[in-house]
C-alpha cells in the first residue's frame, strides 16, 4: 500500500512517516496495548498520549475513544486476562454476582418483549437527526431544552415499541445494537444537559447566545473554569453535577484586560509562558493607560518564562509595562553588562540572568483562523506550524508598527556592519558562522562552529556586543542559513546593516 501511495519501496528507502507532532500534548504513557505503568489499568482515546493526547477536536476525542473502546482494547486486554487462566473456575454465588446477573438479564427481556413496531435503526436515525439539530457544533438554550424532551421521549418509546428480532439466547447482533442505542439515548439527553448549563463558548462548544460582536467564541471563565463530571442517578434527567477547578494562572491577567478570542487563547496556551507575544484588543475596563499603548487599542501581550518575572507577575497581579532594555534601534541586551553603561544610575534593576534564548519574542496577531507573523523572533513559523497546522500562517512584510523592532535601521550597532560577506577587510572584526574559510585579523566570533542555529541564537546579540566594543573599525558577517532561527537573525542584520544608508 505505501509503495502505490509513494511509488518508493520502504524495503529499499526509509518510509517518510508523518508522526503528527502537533496531537502528542500530554496524556499517559501506555505500552503497545495500551496498558498503563500499572497492571491491569488502560488508558484509552485522549487520556493517553501515544494517538491524540489531550486538547484535541471534538471529533477527533470521540473517534479515538470509539476506536479504542469498540476495536483495540477487546483484543489487546486478553493478554493481560490470559492471566486469569491458571486461578480456575471463578465463583459466582455472590449477591453481587446475583444483583449484577439479575439487572442484565431484565433488561434483555424488556428488549426483546417489547411492542415490536419500530427497528433499532429507526430510532438510532431518529436521534441522530435530534443531535444533529439541536446538539450540535453550534446550539441554543432553546433548542437544548427541546433536544432534552424529544430524547426523553423517544427513549420512552424505544422501551415500549422497539422491535428486536432474533432470540436472547444466541448470538445476536441486533440485541447487541438495541442495548447500544439504549445507552446513546441516555447519554444523548446527558449531552444536551450538559451543554445547556455551560453559559459560555469555548473550543467547539458554541452556543449561540455566548458570542462577541465580531462572532467569535465568549468564554466565562469566572463560572465555567472546571472539569464536569456527571454521576448517573438512573436518568439522565437526574444527573449530580461534580466540578474539579481549573486553574490557569499564566492567563487569568491577560483576560481580566483584553478581548481574547478561541484561537487567541488557544495560542498562548501553548506557547505560555514563553517568547510569544500577541496583539490583543484592550477591554474597555482595561486598567492599562491609554499612555502604555500610544492611545491604541491594540497591545501585545506576553507572559516571560523567567522565574522571576512570574513571581513578579503573580505577586501583583495586574499587567506590565515591558519596554525593550536597550536604546531605540540599537542592540538588543541579553545580558545585565550589556545595560548598565547605557541606563541611567538611578536605573532600578533586576536580573534574571542571561537570557536562555538570545532572540527577542515571536509577534504575532491573529484572525479568522490566520496567523500573521508581525515580527520574527525565538519561535520559529516551523514551531507554529506543528502546534497549529490548521492555522493559515502568514509573514508580514515586518515593517507593521503593530510591533516593535519593525523600523527600517534597527538592532544596529555602533560600527558599519556588513552582512553575508566572502571577504572581511582588513580592519574589521568576523560574527561567524559553522565552518569556512573567513577570518579576521582583529576580532573574531563564531556563532557556532557546529553551524547549530539555536546555539547561535543563544550568541548573536552577546558577539555583537562585543565586537561593537573591540578595536574593530566595522563588522563582517557570514552567512547564516535562511531557516528556522535563520530567518530571525537575518531579520535582525538586514535592519543593523541598513544602518550604513
Amino acid at each position: 500500500m505505501y509503495e502505490k501511495i509513494t511509488d518508493e519501496n520502504p524495503y529499499k528507502t526509509p518510509m517518510k512517516i508523518y508522526p503528527a507532532v502537533h496531537y502528542t500534548m500530554g496524556g499517559l504513557w501506555v505500552d503497545y496495548n495500551l496498558q498503563t505503568t500499572i497492571p491491569g489499568c488502560y488508558a484509552a482515546g485522549e487520556a493517553n498520549f501515544s494517538d491524540h493526547g489531550a486538547n484535541r477536536l471534538g471529533a477527533s476525542a470521540l473517534m479515538q475513544g470509539l476506536a479504542d473502546g469498540y476495536f483495540v482494547l477487546p483484543y489487546t486486554i486478553g493478554d493481560y486476562l490470559s492471566k486469569d487462566i491458571r486461578t480456575g473456575k471463578i465463583p459466582t454465588d455472590s449477591p453481587e454476582f446475583d444483583a449484577a446477573e439479575n439487572a442484565v438479564r431484565e433488561r434483555i427481556e424488556k428488549l426483546m418483549h417489547a411492542a415490536g413496531k419500530h427497528s433499532v435503526d429507526h430510532y438510532h436515525k431518529k436521534l441522530g437527526k435530534i443531535m444533529w439539530d439541536k446538539c450540535g457544533m453550534a446550539r441554543n438554550a432553546q433548542g437544548l431544552q427541546e433536544a432534552m424532551e424529544e430524547i426523553a421521549a423517544l427513549r420512552k418509546d424505544f422501551w415500549e415499541n422497539v422491535k428486536v428480532p432474533g432470540s436472547a439466547d444466541s448470538m445476536n447482533p441486533e440485541l447487541e445494537k438495541a442495548g447500544r442505542v439504549a445507552d446513546f439515548l441516555e447519554l444523548g439527553e446527558l449531552f444536551a444537559k450538559d451543554a445547556l448549563h455551560r453559559n459560555e463558548s469555548c473550543g467547539g462548544h458554541f452556543r449561540e447566545e455566548y458570542q462577541t460582536e465580531e462572532g467569535e467564541a465568549l468564554r466565562d471563565d469566572e463560572n465555567f473554569t472546571y472539569a464536569a463530571a456527571w454521576e448517573f442517578m438512573g436518568n439522565p434527567r437526574e444527573a449530580v453535577l461534580h466540578k474539579e477547578d481549573l486553574n490557569f494562572e499564566n492567563i487569568e491577567v491577560i483576560e481580566k484586560n483584553f478581548e481574547i478570542n478561541a484561537q487567541e487563547y488557544d495560542v498562548g496556551n501553548a506557547f505560555w509562558p514563553g517568547p510569544m507575544t500577541i496583539i490583543l484588543k484592550k477591554k474597555k475596563t482595561s486598567s492599562i493607560h491609554p499612555l502604555l499603548s500610544n492611545n491604541l487599542e491594540l497591545v501585545g501581550c506576553r507572559i516571560p518564562k523567567n522565574p522571576i518575572a512570574l513571581e513578579l507577575l503573580a505577586s501583583v497581579n495586574f499587567p506590565i509595562a515591558a519596554p525593550s532594555a536597550n536604546l531605540a534601534t540599537k542592540i538588543s541586551s541579553t545580558q545585565t553588562n550589556h545595560l548598565s553603561s547605557k541606563l541611567k544610575e538611578n536605573a532600578f534593576l533586576i536580573d534574571g540572568g542571561k537570557t536562555t534564548l538570545g532572540l527577542e519574542s515571536t509577534v504575532v496577531k491573529l484572525n479568522n483562523n490566520k496567523l500573521i507573523i508581525l515580527r520574527l523572533g525565538s519561535i520559529t513559523e516551523e514551531e507554529i506550524k506543528v502546534k497549529f497546522p490548521e492555522l493559515i500562517i502568514e509573514n508580514n512584510d515586518f515593517n507593521s508598527n503593530l510591533s516593535p523592532g519593525n523600523q527600517k535601521k534597527h538592532y544596529a550597532p555602533n560600527l558599519p556592519i556588513r552582512i553575508n560577506v566572502n571577504k572581511v577587510k582588513k580592519d574589521e572584526g568576523l560574527l561567524n558562522f559553522g565552518k569556512n574559510n573567513l577570518r579576521s585579523n582583529i576580532c573574531e566570533y563564531n556563532l557556532s562552529k557546529k553551524a547549530d542555529l539555536k546555539e547561535a541564537s543563544k550568541n548573536f546579540f552577546h558577539f555583537l556586543h562585543l565586537l561593537d566594543n573591540s578595536n574593530c573599525k566595522g563588522i563582517a558577517v557570514a552567512n547564516i542559513p535562511e531557516v528556522g532561527l535563520g530567518k530571525t537573525m537575518n531579520d535582525r542584520l538586514y535592519r543593523a546593516s541598513s544602518n550604513n544608508e
